[in-house]
């Protein structure tokens, strides 16, 4: 029986090397894995309120959604790798099918290709680049690689980690921090060639109208026990960064080899 089992372990090991499913995608951050074969993996982690609703109701959830996805868009499409609620963080790990799944189910724009492929997406490379190699960060722009063979790209909206399966040579200047050769972290604020961004302009508030908005957005104590009600007959679980919106709209170009 233990010369069976240890067999058994044995091939379950050489079936998850094959298979690559021994590839590591932990993290402490929201990440997106750009895989060779272009298969997307998304890490998302964030905190998880118990007294609100329990694991199971969350895992759940999730199957639901991936179970109403997959049944218009292919059975692998979408998979769940992971989910695990530990330390007051719930860590969800999900693969896709490509780039186009990613974007359709989390709705978050990402594309991931050649060169050649982002162009004739329309891409146009309209932003601030940085030159990456090594250490040494300097600031070029899009002819510096425009028409350089054997380059790869991802485009994305978004604020979360991205991680390649290469070398990062090129990436936007703005709002990114290089975090290894193949990570690049999407976050306001952060330029990679060390310049702090200027801030908007604060927009003036009158005493009058702040007292205006005071009253127009006032409710009673009947509408605050409705609006409670309601709360507690839906739950919605939202597996976003709260600092997303501030870069929703804006490309981040990152070229690797």
């Amino acid at each position: 029986m233990k010369k069976i089992m240890a067999n058994g372990l044995v091939l379950a090991l050489c079936l998850g090397l094959m298979s690559g499913c021994g590839k590591n995608y932990e993290a402490k951050q929201n990440t997106v894995f750009i895989l060779d074969d272009g298969k997307i993996v998304s890490t998302s982690v964030e905190k998880f309120d118990k007294d609100t609703y329990s694991e199971d109701e969350f895992k759940d959830y999730v199957k639901d959604q991936i179970e109403d996805y997959t049944d218009k868009n292919g059975k692998n499409s979408v998979k769940m790798k992971s989910l695990k609620v530990e330390d007051g963080n719930a860590t969800l790990t999900l693969e896709y099918d490509n780039a186009l799944d990613y974007s359709s189910f989390d709705g978050e724009e990402l594309f991931a290709g050649t060169m050649a492929e982002a162009l004739a997406n329309k891409y146009d490379f309209a932003e601030k680049f940085a030159k990456i190699d090594g250490d040494n960060v300097s600031e070029c722009s899009k002819d510096d690689f425009i028409n350089e063979d054997g380059l790869k790209v991802v485009v994305i909206k978004g604020n979360v980690n991205v991680k390649v399966d290469g070398t990062i040579v090129y990436a936007s200047a703005v709002n990114t921090k290089l975090v290894d050769e193949n990570t690049i972290a999407i976050c306001d604020g952060e330029n990679l060639l060390g310049q702090e961004e200027q801030e908007g302009t604060e927009s003036v508030v009158t005493e009058e109208s702040s007292q205006s908005e005071m009253a127009d957005t006032s409710v009673s104590e009947d509408e605050l026990l409705e609006l409670d009600t309601e709360a507690q007959q839906e739950v919605v679980f939202n597996f976003n960064d709260d600092n997303e919106t501030a870069l929703k709209q804006t490309y981040t170009y990152i070229i690797y080899k």
